[in-house]
């Protein structure tokens, strides 16, 4: 089987075993190229799966001639930035005893941060704790509540929270 590549009206071939060959052979290099972006191994592992499957999935748009690594690299570039700003439109808050809530929210990190910061104290102040990473029980001893209250203010703040992000 062959795919057809067209470029300035001349029409090139290449097998698709040839393709695949070069793109196994840049594994390795792409790999490491991964970890410049990445702060873990998952997360580069996904990196690099993305890049592949596009390269795949793109494979006309390379030029027999070209850079075929540097056209890879560009790829995965691309393909990292893409996802960092697709991230910036959801906001994760944790809250706490392995519960955290995922926003799909047109605001930003600010707007979200200052939306916590416009409830009511009673609830804010338990709710940032948590998400501090406190424990229920440690917010009950620091603001000497009983430990319900402290988890009915966390359960009122976040629903508040989504409400006024609607």
């Amino acid at each position: 089987m062959f795919m057809v590549y067209c470029e300035a009206n001349s029409i090139l071939l290449m097998k698709n075993d040839e393709f695949k060959k070069k793109l196994i052979g840049s594994l390795a290099g792409l790999r490491q190229y991964c970890n410049n972006f990445t702060t873990n191994s998952d997360d580069a592992d996904d990196l690099l799966q993305d890049t592949i499957l596009k390269a795949l999935s793109k494979c006309d748009h390379y030029k027999r001639d070209g850079n075929f690594s540097g056209w890879l690299h560009t790829i995965m570039h691309n393909t990292f930035i893409n996802d960092r700003k697709a991230a910036k439109h959801y906001a994760d808050v944790a809250i706490g005893e392995n519960d955290c809530i995922s926003i799909d929210s047109r605001h930003s990190y600010r707007e979200i941060l200052s939306l916590i910061g416009s409830l009511p104290s009673i609830y804010r102040t338990p709710f940032e704790m948590c998400i501090a990473g406190y424990k229920y029980y440690e917010i009950a001893e620091m603001l000497q509540l009983p430990i319900g209250t402290v988890k009915s203010r966390i359960n009122s703040a976040r629903t508040m929270l989504k409400r006024l992000l609607q």
